[in-house]
C-alpha cells in the first residue's frame, strides 16, 4: 500500500478538533512497562534499503513506519523517552537518529513472535486492518479539511492498538508494574501513555467517545474499508 504520510500538506498547528481541551490521561499517576511491540520484517528491510544510499530521507521513512502499525508505536515511544512527546513520525525519527531507531525496530518481528502464538495469520490482519482504516481516515480528512490528514492517518492506524496485549498473549509476567485485567479504558490509557502518544492519539485510544469527530470519522472508515465508499462522498 502507498505511504500517505509522505505528502502530508503543511499546515499551521492549532489545537487538534480530535482533541478536548480537558482531557488528561490517568495513565501519568500509575507506572507500568509494557513489553516492545513488533514491527514487520518487510519494514526492517524497506528501511535498510533505504539506508544503504547516500543519504536518508527521513520523509520517505517516515512513510515506511507509517504503515507498520508496531513501528509506529515503538518510534513514538523511543522518542518520547529520549526528547519528549512529538506530533509527527518525522519528528520522531528526525529527534532519534539513524542508529537508534534502527536497533529499535530491530529488537523483534511480528514473523517471530507469531510462531510461539501461532497468530502469524491473525496478527498480519490487524496489521493490515489498521492500514486500511488509516488510509480512509486520511482520505475523509482530504475531503473535510477540519482535521490535519495526518493526524487523521495515525488515528485510523491505531484505533485498536489496546487491544494488542491480547493478541500479543502479554501476561502479568511480562508487565512491570500493576497490569489492569481485563483491558479497559483505563489499560488503554497507561498503554497510550506507555507509547508516548500525543494527545491526540492518546484520546482517540482510550476515550474516542470524549471526540464526536474522531467517533465519526473511524465510524466512516469501517464503512469504506467494508466497501461503502460512496459514503466518503457525504464526508466533506
Amino acid at each position: 500500500m502507498q505511504s500517505f504520510l509522505i505528502n502530508s500538506p503543511s499546515r499551521p498547528r492549532t489545537a487538534s478538533p480530535l482533541l478536548p481541551l480537558m482531557y488528561r490521561p490517568e495513565a501519568e499517576r500509575r507506572g507500568t512497562a509494557f513489553p516492545a511491540v513488533p514491527a514487520l520484517l518487510a519494514t526492517q528491510l524497506q528501511l535498510e534499503m533505504l539506508l544503504s544510499g547516500c543519504s536518508v530521507d527521513l520523509r520517505e521513512a517516515a512513510g515506511i513506519i507509517g504503515n507498520d502499525l508496531g513501528a509506529t508505536l515503538e518510534i513514538f515511544r523511543r522518542a518520547g523517552e529520549e526528547s519528549g512527546v512529538h506530533t509527527r513520525l518525522v519528528d520522531c525519527l528526525a529527534s532519534l537518529g539513524t542508529d537508534v531507531w534502527m536497533e529499535t525496530l530491530c529488537a523483534n518481528t511480528v514473523e517471530r513472535v507469531a510462531p510461539s502464538s501461532g497468530k502469524l495469520g491473525e496478527l498480519t490482519a490487524f496489521w493490515e486492518h489498521g492500514r486500511q482504516i488509516a488510509y480512509a481516515c486520511w482520505l475523509i480528512a482530504e475531503q473535510s479539511e477540519l482535521v490535519c490528514p495526518e493526524e487523521a492517518y495515525l488515528v485510523g492506524l491505531l484505533h485498536e492498538a489496546a487491544t494488542l496485549p491480547a493478541l500479543l498473549a502479554w501476561s502479568e509476567a511480562s508487565c512491570v508494574g500493576d497490569l489492569p485485567v481485563p483491558w479497559s479504558k483505563t489499560a488503554a490509557a497507561q498503554l497510550a501513555f506507555h507509547w508516548q502518544l500525543p494527545e491526540y492519539l492518546q484520546v482517540s485510544l482510550a476515550a474516542p467517545q470524549e471526540s464526536p469527530l474522531c467517533k465519526e470519522m473511524l465510524r466512516t472508515a469501517h464503512f469504506w474499508s467494508r466497501g461503502d465508499s460512496c459514503l466518503l462522498d457525504h464526508t466533506a
